[in-house]
């Protein structure tokens, strides 16, 4: 169940992305679509080289403190990223969003 859950966030996640980057237009839309991509491709390498970092930050802290802050950032990030700014502010949101939560 919690596959099926991830796997909704990810692609309404995706597809408010390209949203606001349909709203840009042109030549804008297609920079901000290569920009997600590529924050996508950096969140999975910092998940791949930061992983034994927090897991000796969870040894040393308790797991409950880097589970809600590991939590907590993608949260606001997505709560800024709702908020009735302009599309290249809230795709820089979500570029964070990408980076920090794969």
């Amino acid at each position: 169940l919690s596959l099926i859950a991830g796997s909704a966030v990810q692609q309404t996640r995706t597809l408010f992305a390209l949203e606001c980057a349909a709203q840009l237009g042109g030549e804008a839309q297609a920079q901000a679509i290569q920009r997600l991509a590529n924050a996508a491709a950096l969140g999975s390498f910092l998940e791949f080289t930061l992983g034994p970092a927090l897991g000796g930050l969870s040894d040393h802290c308790g797991r409950r403190p880097v589970f809600l802050l590991y939590a907590a950032v993608p949260t606001m990030t997505r709560l800024m990223a709702a908020l009735p700014w302009s599309p290249e502010r809230r795709l820089r949101c979500l570029y964070v969003d990408f980076c920090l939560l794969r």
